[in-house]
Parts: C-alpha cells; sequence; structure tokens
C-alpha cells in the first residue's frame, strides 16, 4: 500500500484496520471499531482512488464516530438508518 493511504487511516487512530481487496484502480480497506456498551464491534469501510489519489469513507456502522470520520476525510455526513427501524416503519 502506498504512503498517502497510510497517512490516510492514521487519521482515524480508533479503528482497527483488518483487511483489504486491491481492485487496481481502487483499494478498499475494512477496520473495526470497539464499542463500550456491548461486545460488538462497528465497522469502516474506505476506498482509495489510485488515480485520483485521494480516500473516501464507503461506510461505517459506528453511530459514535460517524461524524467524526466525515470530518476528518473531509466528507459530508449522511446518517446510518438501523434496518430493523426502517422495516418497522414500512408495516
Amino acid at each position: 500500500m502506498d504512503k498517502w493511504i497510510k497517512k490516510i487511516m492514521n487519521k482515524l487512530p480508533f479503528v482497527d484496520w483488518d483487511r483489504f481487496i486491491d481492485l487496481d484502480d481502487f483499494i478498499e480497506v475494512y477496520g473495526w471499531i470497539d464499542r463500550e456498551k456491548d461486545n460488538y464491534k462497528d465497522f469502516v469501510l474506505l476506498e482509495f482512488d489510485m488515480k485520483k489519489k485521494v480516500g473516501y469513507c464507503l461506510a461505517t456502522s459506528s453511530s459514535k464516530y460517524s461524524k467524526e470520520i466525515c470530518k476528518l476525510l473531509g466528507e459530508k455526513h449522511i446518517d446510518c438508518v438501523p434496518v430493523d427501524e426502517k422495516l418497522r416503519s414500512l408495516k
């Protein structure tokens, strides 16, 4: 992985980076965030555009860090809604 990718990943010290997929023009990196309230972990998925040399947050399940991740990466924040909450509203 390139140094600029590591620099972006290091902006998120609360993420335990786990795996990546090399898609030639893009690299996707997956990580986990420990949750204090239970034994679960939240995920983070970043995508790096190798041609433009930019990184994006594609998704996170962390309600605690979602806004901070977007702010640190210079992105617009969009709320993540639990699926079961949405399904209940469709009945």
